[in-house]
């Protein structure tokens, strides 16, 4: 029970698919229409990873996945075949290879791309309006988000996300709403709060650039799971 719950909590975790619990169980029932299409796919897979690598790969293409709650009644005779150490190892080593080819591959490296740069224009901004005009860093990185806000949201729009991208006038300028707002939160409460928070309350307000950065870490997670889940989400 300890590997089960440990497994599945480690892939749900990776995958971000929290709303699936149940990512080792082999009691499923699978349209002939799904297996066909991702039975083929399927052939460098052994043992218990089989059932953790076809569920992901029916996620990816979209299908619905609906869950029963079932009571699985503990052993009464023989031993498990699952060799604990080897199974552990196998789901890591599937689970990380799996998410880090999927982000590289996905719209997350074109997102670190464009975020890359919307950060050198809103660290650009910053520096100068406080080391040259003496702003105060976390107004002078509200303004710095403001442009590169805007960036962000035409590349993303455009390149990150372009299969889902808003296809006429209307829909340009509601994702851009959209957009602002999600990311004015946080820019404003995650990253300027960060900045506030570190020069006012940790140390110098020399040291503004650090929490900067910090803040940017943090707002880095926050904002791919918005733009990916709720912008520019995928319609099944």
């Amino acid at each position: 029970k300890i590997f089960s719950m440990t497994a599945n909590l480690f892939v749900r975790t990776v995958f971000t698919r929290f709303h699936i619990h149940d990512w080792t169980g082999g009691f499923r029932a699978i349209r002939k229409d799904v297996f066909l299409r991702e039975r083929n796919e399927m052939k460098g897979f052994n043992g218990y990873i089989f059932q953790i690598a076809f569920l992901k790969k029916a996620v990816r293409d979209g299908y619905k996945i609906a869950e029963v709650p079932v009571h699985f009644s503990d052993r009464k005779l023989g031993n498990s075949k699952i060799a604990p150490l080897s199974y552990i190892m196998t789901v890591i080593k599937f689970v990380i290879l799996t998410r880090t080819n999927e982000l590289a591959r996905g719209s997350f490296g074109k997102f670190i791309i464009v975020g890359g740069f919307g950060f050198i224009l809103n660290a650009v901004i910053l520096k100068v309006l406080v080391d040259g005009f003496g702003w105060l860093p976390y107004l002078a990185n509200l303004i710095g988000a403001v442009f590169a806000i805007f960036s962000n949201y035409n590349f993303n729009n455009f390149w990150s996300f372009k299969h889902h991208k808003a296809t006429s006038i209307w829909r340009y300028f509601y994702k851009m709403f959209q957009f602002y707002l999600t990311s004015a939160f946080g820019v404003t409460i995650i990253q300027t709060g960060t900045i506030f928070i570190g020069t006012h309350f940790i140390t110098r307000e020399e040291d503004y650039f650090i929490y900067f950065l910090i803040g940017t870490s943090f707002l880095l997670v926050w904002n791919f799971s918005i733009y990916s889940r709720v912008i520019w989400r995928k319609k099944h």
